[in-house]
C-alpha cells in the first residue's frame, strides 16, 4: 500500500479451483486394511496377543482372493470388519495420538462404508457418505465436484485477487467437498487482516450468491456482488413473478390477488421462515391457475430470512453498473489458470496444510511475475512476506 501498488478501497475477486490430492484413492477394503495397519503398527506391544494375531493377516499385502466373486469379497469384508472392531475395542484406552488418529479413521470408515445384511453380516453400504474418507495415505482428501460433470479427488483451493492490479491477495485450501461460498468470509477475513488492505467489494460467481454467504461477507465490511441464480417453477409462474411486501406482510400474485395469510414454516436449512398461502377458492377461480400451480389448494410462497437481501441483489444485477462489475470477475479465472500452470492442479504433498503451503508459494511466484509487469519490483518481497 505504501508503494502505491494497492490503492485505496479495493475491489477483490474470489473463486475456487480443484486440486487433485497426492494420496492414493482407495476402496473400502483397502481403507480398512490401511488404517488397521497404521493403528496396529503404532500400538505395537500395547496390543494384546489375541488381537495382534487377529489383525496380523490384514497388515501385509493385498490378500489373494477371487475379487470377481461377490461371495468371496463379502466374506473378506466380514473378516476385515471383525478384525477392525477387535482392534478398536483394544486400543480405546490408549492415550496416544499416533494410535488414536488411525483408529478413529478406521472407525469412521467402518461406520460410513459398511452396513449389515438381514443376517447381520457386513456388506458395502450403497451410496456415499457426505464426508467420506477416500485415502489412507492422505485422509484429508475428499470427493469433490467443480460442476455437475467435473468430479475430482483431493482439495479445493480458494483464491482472492485484486481486481485492479490482478495480484493474489490470499489463498486457502479446504476440503474437496466443501461448498465454494463457505470459503468466502474466512478468506476475506484473512486478507483484511493484512496491514493496509481494505476490501469494500467482493466479486464472485453464482456459487457465492447464497444469502448466508452475503451476510457473512457483509459482517467483514464488504459487499458481495454475485449473480443470483434464476428461479424456475417447471414452466409456471416462478416466485419472482410475485410481489413480496415484507413490511405489509403481504404477497401479490401475477393476477393481482393479494394474500396476507402468513404461516410459520421452515426453509431448506431448517430455519424459521414464513409461508404465504393463497386461498384455494381464489386460485380455483383464477384464469391463470394452470400457469401458476398444480396443487389442489392455493399457491404458496415461502419467504426466508434473506428474502430482502436476495431481492436487492437480483434488482442490482440488472443495472449497467453491476453488469459491468460482474464482467470483470473473469480476471480471477486467468489467475487460477496461472496458478495451475505453476503446479496447483496437483498437490505435491499429502495433507491440506502442506498443500496450502504449496498454494502460497505458487501465489508468491505469480505475484512476483505480476509485479514485474506492473513495474513494482521493490514491492515484490514485501507482498511475498505478507502472503
Amino acid at each position: 500500500m505504501d508503494r502505491g501498488v494497492l490503492k485505496g478501497n479495493l475491489t477483490a475477486i474470489i473463486d475456487s479451483s480443484p486440486v487433485h490430492g497426492a494420496g492414493a484413492l482407495c476402496d473400502t477394503y483397502e481403507l480398512i486394511r490401511g488404517f488397521l495397519r497404521q493403528a496396529t503398527t503404532a500400538a505395537g506391544d500395547r496390543l494384546g496377543a489375541e488381537v495382534a494375531k487377529a489383525t496380523e493377516p490384514f497388515c501385509g499385502a493385498k490378500p489373494d482372493i477371487d475379487w470377481q466373486d461377490p461371495v468371496a469379497r463379502k466374506a473378506h469384508l466380514g473378516e476385515l470388519v471383525a478384525a477392525g472392531r477387535a482392534l478398536l475395542a483394544e486400543v480405546g484406552d490408549i492415550d496416544d495420538p499416533a494410535v488414536a488418529t488411525p483408529a478413529g479413521l478406521l472407525a469412521q470408515v467402518i461406520g460410513d462404508d459398511v452396513t449389515e445384511d438381514e443376517d447381520g453380516n457386513p456388506e458395502i453400504r450403497q451410496g456415499v457418505a457426505p464426508d467420506r474418507t477416500i485415502s489412507h495415505s492422505d485422509p484429508e482428501m475428499r470427493h469433490g465436484r467443480k460442476s455437475a460433470s467435473r468430479r475430482f479427488d483431493g482439495h479445493k483451493m480458494d483464491v482472492t485477487t485484486d481486481e485492479d492490479t490482478e495480484l493474489v491477495l490470499g489463498v486457502d485450501v479446504r476440503p474437496g467437498n466443501a461448498g465454494d461460498g463457505e470459503g468466502a468470509a474466512p478468506l476475506l477475513a484473512q486478507v483484511m487482516a493484512l496491514p493496509g488492505i481494505v476490501i469494500t467489494t467482493l466479486l464472485g460467481d453464482m456459487a457465492y450468491s447464497d444469502g448466508d454467504v452475503r451476510e457473512a461477507v457483509e459482517q467483514h465490511g464488504a459487499e458481495l456482488v454475485a449473480k443470483v441464480p434464476p428461479v424456475t417453477n417447471g414452466g409456471r409462474f416462478p416466485k419472482t413473478d410475485f410481489e413480496i411486501d415484507l413490511e405489509a406482510q403481504a404477497v401479490t400474485c401475477p393476477a393481482r390477488e393479494i394474500t396476507t395469510d402468513a404461516r410459520p414454516a421452515r426453509d431448506h436449512k431448517g430455519r424459521a421462515a414464513t409461508r404465504f398461502v393463497f386461498a384455494a377458492a381464489t386460485c380455483g377461480a383464477c384464469p391463470f391457475q394452470t400457469q401458476c400451480t398444480t396443487a389442489n389448494g392455493g399457491r404458496q410462497i415461502t419467504v426466508g430470512v434473506h428474502e430482502a437481501r436476495i431481492a436487492a441483489a437480483r434488482a442490482a444485477q440488472a443495472t449497467p453498473e453491476t453488469k459491468a462489475l460482474l464482467r470483470r470477475r473473469s480476471k480471477v479465472e486467468r489467475k487460477i489458470d496461472h496458478l495451475q500452470d505453476l503446479g496447483m492442479r496437483q498437490a505435491r504433498y499429502r495433507g491440506r496444510r502442506k498443500t496450502r503451503l504449496q498454494a502460497l508459494l505458487a501465489a508468491t511466484v505469480a505475484n512476483f511475475k505480476r509485479l514485474g509487469v506492473l513495474g513494482a519490483f521493490d514491492t515484490a518481497f514485501e507482498l511475498a512476506v505478507a502472503a
